[in-house]
């Protein structure tokens, strides 16, 4: 199997689940500090997370030249 193909069925971007609610909106503090308690060093380029807290989840990514995140969050069904 391809690379390619392997990332058409496997999502790989990084999942980090927080095991409490992070409210309506998610800051720039409280992103930061839930990447770095996962491990991952900041900061965090070309890298595209998942963040998941008790009962939402926001897609999140860096954005260098701007110095800000780009925040998706996504709904629940």
């Amino acid at each position: 199997m391809r690379l390619r193909d392997y990332l058409k069925e496997i999502d790989v971007t990084p999942t980090i689940y927080v095991n409490h609610s992070l409210g309506n909106g998610i800051s720039r503090a409280e992103i930061e500090t839930v990447i770095t308690d996962a491990g991952y060093p900041l900061p965090t380029n070309e890298i595209t997370f998942y963040i998941v807290d008790t009962a939402k989840a926001w897609l999140v990514r860096y954005f260098p030249p701007l110095d800000r995140y780009g925040v998706e969050k996504l709904s629940m069904k």
